[in-house]
């Protein structure tokens, strides 16, 4: 791999996600729909493809990365009184849901689609359990209808499992070649001590950084600090064998909800970089899709693996809220909001580098990614405007800003 080609392809991707950033924002859709477009047509462009000046390694390190800062920057913004209202019945959404999609689509998989391996199926059914919250923020201007409420909090819930379960079951199959449903009770063992260990990193370096920063704060040298402390939280409960994932969102709901000396700020920085590295990342799960796998098979196959993405989101919504005091639109609403974003595009590079995957199963996994954010821009645009009174609006500005203080 040449460095210097690998630093001007970078070059370039940030020129291009900047300007369809801006589009994206002229057009009121989520930039990660124009960017993996972009990363599906420079994938193809005949220099990229001879050269290929960026190695899955390198593409598997940002898309960590990434998770990284945007996972902490979505979970610092939480309140954990705005939980106590919501955080019950995103909880069994998410259990729910995640479930359903890693059973159903893992055997749908399995036996209709000819996946040889029945954890393979798992793994792939795993791929799909996230929503995004900057998705899914981007499209929503106002936060006062409870369902709207409910789906942010479901994405925080969502997110570190989509990265965290399809690793544990990779792991699993390293383990015990052959692997199959026997591993169950493995897998729970080990789910829960990844949690365990992931929270308790992330809370001891939070309780760290706390105690260094809640009364200081340096312009140049505090949002440093931020941002290390969130990479610290990863890389410690990974030494431990624990969910980085968990720790970075445990610390960013820790970071939210004490005090810390211009908070605002660092928040803000936080976002900056945030966006940045979410540019690079949709770009380039853009790119590692292989047009060289597109036929009609495949295309059947697709629509096939997102309509069983749709029908057991509308089973979960269902069962969940049978008895609940929610309308049948919000329930409606709640179905066909689910689009996949940062998680899920991380957990398909990660997923990628074990080999375990198909490059048709990787592609697949990438086309409900990028169908799931069309199909959800158009339901929440629809439905959220007979959710909301928009003459009660407060601006999103102030929103905002309220969400700070």
């Amino acid at each position: 791999m040449n460095p210097s080609l690998s630093i001007t392809f970078l070059g370039v991707i940030f020129l291009v996600g900047i300007t369809l950033s801006i589009l994206s924002s002229r057009l009121k859709i989520p930039n990660m729909l124009l960017l993996i477009v972009a990363g599906f047509l420079i994938s193809i462009h005949p220099y990229i493809v001879e050269n290929n000046p960026m190695g899955i390694e390198v593409v598997a390190t940002i898309g960590v990365l990434s998770l990284i800062l945007i996972v902490f920057d979505s979970t610092s913004r939480i309140k954990l009184k705005e939980f106590d209202k919501l955080s019950y019945d995103a909880t069994k959404l998410t259990t729910v849901c995640s479930l359903l999609l890693i059973v159903i689509a893992g055997l749908v998989m399995f036996f209709f689609l000819g996946v040889s391996s029945l954890a393979v199926a798992l793994i792939f059914g795993s791929l799909l359990i996230g929503s995004d919250p900057s998705a899914i923020a981007s499209l929503i201007e106002v936060k006062q209808n409870k369902a709207l409420r409910l789906l942010l909090i479901e994405s925080i819930f969502n997110s570190p499992l989509t990265v965290v379960i399809p690793l544990i079951i990779v792991d699993y199959v390293r383990l015990v070649p052959g692997a199959s449903m026997s591993f169950m009770d493995t897998f729970l063992v080990s789910f829960i001590a990844q949690v365990v260990a992931g929270i308790g990193a992330g809370f001891l370096v939070g309780i760290v950084i706390f105690k260094l920063m809640r009364n200081k704060y340096s312009e140049k040298l505090s949002p440093v600090a931020i941002f290390t402390a969130a990479i610290l939280a990863y890389s410690l409960a990974e030494l431990v064998k624990g969910s980085g994932i968990f720790a970075v969102t445990t610390l960013g709901l820790f970071f939210g909800n004490v005090y810390f000396k211009n908070k605002d700020i660092l928040q803000h920085y936080s976002s900056v970089v945030a966006e940045i590295m979410q540019i690079l990342v949709f770009v380039l799960i853009g790119f590692a899709f292989s047009f060289k796998e597109i036929s009609l098979a495949f295309m059947l196959k697709l629509f096939l693996v997102f309509a069983v993405l749709c029908l057991v989101r509308m089973l979960a919504v269902l069962l969940v809220f049978r008895n609940s005091s929610y309308s049948q639109l919000e329930k409606l609403f709640l179905t066909f909001s689910f689009p996949k974003g940062i998680a899920a595009a991380v957990a398909i590079i990660a997923v990628q580098m074990t080999g375990l995957l198909s490059t048709e199963l990787i592609n697949l996994a990438i086309g409900v990614l990028f169908l799931s954010v069309v199909f959800s821009t158009v339901s929440i645009k629809i439905i959220s405007k007979k959710l909301v009174d928009y003459t009660k609006v407060v601006p999103k500005e102030e929103a905002e800003m309220d969400d700070l203080d």
